[in-house]
């Protein structure tokens, strides 16, 4: 996919993901795929995803250097600290 390389914003993403996820719930629903402590899997998924994503986030503040991945010319420096020593991208693997 390199006609979208620095071309969609992590949120545009987001918003994609979240739209898709939603007609797939539904298309399961539909089906009748019952799964077992569903909204446990659902808050631990959020929460999880939610605590990634944003220490991604914290890790580029505290170095004070951009999120934005459009505008690569504003970045001052290679965060490689914290979650970054895990992953190379927090933001998107919380979006997934």
């Amino acid at each position: 996919m390199r006609f979208l390389e620095l071309k969609l914003p992590p949120v545009a993403l987001f918003i994609l993901v979240f739209i898709a996820s939603y007609f797939s719930a539904h298309q399961m629903s539909a089906g009748m795929v019952l799964l077992p402590y569903k909204f446990i899997v659902l808050g631990l998924g959020i929460a999880l995803s939610g605590v990634v994503g944003l220490a991604g986030i914290w890790e580029f503040r505290k170095q004070k250097t951009t999120v934005n991945p459009i505008k690569i010319e504003t970045a001052s420096s290679v965060v490689d600290s914290g979650i970054f020593g895990y992953t190379r991208n927090p933001m998107y693997l919380g979006l997934f």
